[in-house]
């Protein structure tokens, strides 16, 4: 990634990635809190200033379908998927996440369920403002009308927010696994009606809507790094 309106490379960052165990969180959801370009958001990343040690960046990573990937994926694609996955990426106190546009909210009470895993990716010595002036610029790029299934999706503006902070990308497996899926017979077959899915989810999203929201609390993950697929 590269953006012309700043230097990106004169901002340290400190990567270390970290698997740990998702904490169940309480079963009562709020919706999205809001969205990047509607009035008020930029007040959220105003300042200019970086703590000595810098910001926690964290991937929250959410399985969109609940268990059912790893339980019916052996039977329908012949490997084990272990979950559908999205993310989204927290710091500077909120989760920014990429759903049509570009939404943030409180950490882990995104539409989305519960987190099943969080991953530290590290630190951020990139200050609030000069994030704002990244989103300013990602909302041309993540929106409803660019908004693709497979390779253009949350997971992506996941990989490049944490390419732009701590200059690393999100784990393989999570961007990857479209098309590894996509590889196998059945994923061929199934191709034509993910190309149907896709028109159907932008217009959900056009008219505000998250076709991947659960309200169920999912279970709690263990610490094993997930391996699947598909993504939202």
């Amino acid at each position: 990634f590269f953006s012309p309106f700043v230097p990106w490379e004169r901002f340290p960052t400190v990567a270390t990635t970290t698997t740990v165990a998702a904490k169940p969180e309480p079963s009562s959801r709020s919706h999205m809190e809001g969205i990047v370009g509607q009035a008020g958001w930029e007040q959220l990343l105003e300042s200019d200033e970086c703590p000595e040690d810098g910001f926690e960046v964290t991937l929250m990573v959410y399985d969109l379908s609940q268990g059912m990937a790893a339980a019916m994926s052996p039977m329908l694609i012949g490997r084990s998927i272990a979950g559908i996955w999205h993310t989204g990426v927290v710091v500077y106190d909120k989760e920014w996440y990429f759903g049509g546009g570009i939404g943030w909210g409180t950490p882990g009470r995104t539409p989305y369920g519960n987190p099943v895993q969080r991953i530290s990716m590290g630190r951020t010595f990139v200050p609030p403002c000069v994030f704002k002036e990244f989103m300013e610029d990602a909302t041309q790029r993540f929106s409803v009308s660019t908004y693709n299934l497979l390779n253009h999706n949350c997971n992506n503006f996941s990989n490049e927010v944490c390419n732009l902070l701590v200059g690393e990308n999100i784990p393989e497996h999570i961007t990857g696994l479209p098309e590894e899926v996509l590889s196998t017979p059945l994923g061929q077959m199934l191709r034509p009606v993910l190309e149907g899915l896709q028109n159907q989810v932008t217009s959900s999203l056009s008219q505000g809507q998250h076709p991947w929201a659960t309200t169920t609390t999912a279970a709690p993950a263990s610490a094993a790094t997930p391996t699947g697929p598909t993504t939202s």
